[in-house]
């Protein structure tokens, strides 16, 4: 579908035609920027954003258009405490919360690398926001809390399930 000069972008944008769309061909008539922006837009919590894992999506998704999707691949950024006690603490109740691949440590931040019991799909814009909105988003804020975390990202990925 081709997007028609004389159709509002803005009212598109908010209608149920493009969220409900598979993502392969929402990302065609949108672009892949404009598409993540009006995700994050849409999330509930400012300390997340969604990308694609893939750095051309356009190509990406086209390869299989029909491609299952989902959240699988994500990074949580905390700062590090000074503390080594409060470091393996730190790392313990994170593995609590999310099953972690890997950590990669700075002098000032820990970037984990995990993926979640429940893997929500990514087809559609749709399906992104409920996921993190109110599947995987509330159990890794509520985690976060638990352990006073308050300044963290998270960053959620959109894969291709395999």
């Amino acid at each position: 579908m081709k997007l028609n000069p004389d159709v509002d972008f803005v009212e598109l944008l908010e209608s149920d035609v493009l969220t409900k769309k598979f993502l392969a061909k929402a990302v065609i008539e949108l672009g892949a920027k404009a598409l993540i922006n009006m995700v994050n837009e849409k999330l509930i919590n400012p300390h997340f954003t969604v990308r694609f894992e893939n750095d051309d999506p356009v190509s990406f998704l086209n390869d299989d258009e029909y491609s299952y999707l989902n959240l699988y691949s994500n990074i949580l950024v905390v700062n590090k405490p000074s503390q080594k006690w409060v470091q393996d603490a730190l790392k313990m109740e994170i593995e609590k919360i999310v099953d972690l691949d890997e950590i990669e440590e700075t002098e000032s931040r820990y970037k984990f690398l995990f993926s979640t019991g429940v893997i929500p799909y990514a087809n559609t814009i749709d399906e992104i926001i409920w996921g993190i909105n109110d599947e995987i988003g509330p159990m890794i804020s509520k985690g976060l809390a638990i352990l006073e975390i308050e300044d963290y990202q998270v960053q959620f990925s959109i894969n291709k399930s395999y």
